[in-house]
């Protein structure tokens, strides 16, 4: 089994998820929020993922200092960046860390650091072949997340952007089928949400729009 959480503080983490999940419970159905946790925990377990060594089972072939960012008062603090990361001489990490299994020095996982913050997480299962992966893209000034897009053996099947600028600065959640057609679309803020679902041929099985909670709006 791959172990990805970090034996660093996880609490702020831990918290960004809660509050995100008190968040949609405002406005959105219980099939809204099951169809967003996947990602939601995926893109938490990968983005905090340990690049120093702990004690379950792997080991880092580069030690990096992670220094905890506050959290701030938004409850919409899922796109904000929980730590940077720092090499031994105190400067911000750019570079590539790998973590392999104690037991047979497989390569289970990777992380690509630009400027102390990770802007790709890796993983590899037990015959080294690429199982998984997430991109974290930030803003220009690189303060807060763009959005995470996770791949699954190089396809792409979740995007979650938490401030889009096509959408009026409301987050846009989608979702592909394996085999590549979108699947889902969610576009939603705090108050509002637009739900929609395709078949596999790209046409709109359901199309629904909900304010503070109640379906409004039904149009497909």
């Amino acid at each position: 089994m791959i172990h990805l959480t970090s034996d660093l503080d996880f609490n702020l983490t831990k918290k960004r998820l809660r509050m995100m999940g008190r968040k949609a419970s405002g406005f959105r159905s219980n099939s809204i929020m099951i169809s967003l946790t996947p990602i939601l925990l995926i893109v938490l377990l990968l983005f905090c993922s340990s690049s120093v060594n702990h004690p379950y089972g792997t080991y880092s072939d580069v030690t990096l200092k992670k220094q905890w960012l506050p959290e701030g008062d938004s409850i919409s603090s899922l796109s904000q960046i929980p730590y940077k990361a720092f090499s031994a001489d105190g400067e911000p990490f750019s570079g590539v860390v790998k973590s392999y299994s104690n037991e047979s020095d497989i390569l289970l996982s990777l992380q690509v650091y630009v400027d102390g913050l990770p802007v790709q997480t890796k993983v590899f299962d037990s015959n080294g072949q690429e199982r998984s992966s997430v991109d974290h893209i930030y803003n220009p000034q690189k303060t807060k997340i763009f959005s995470n897009r996770y791949y699954e053996t190089g396809t792409l099947v979740h995007e979650m952007v938490f401030s889009s600028p096509d959408h009026d600065g409301k987050t846009l959640y989608r979702k592909w089928y394996p085999e590549g057609p979108l699947n889902y679309v969610l576009i939603y803020d705090s108050s509002t949400a637009t739900n929609i679902h395709y078949d596999r041929e790209g046409n709109i099985e359901f199309h629904e729009r909900y304010e503070n909670g109640e379906l409004v709006e039904k149009i497909k």
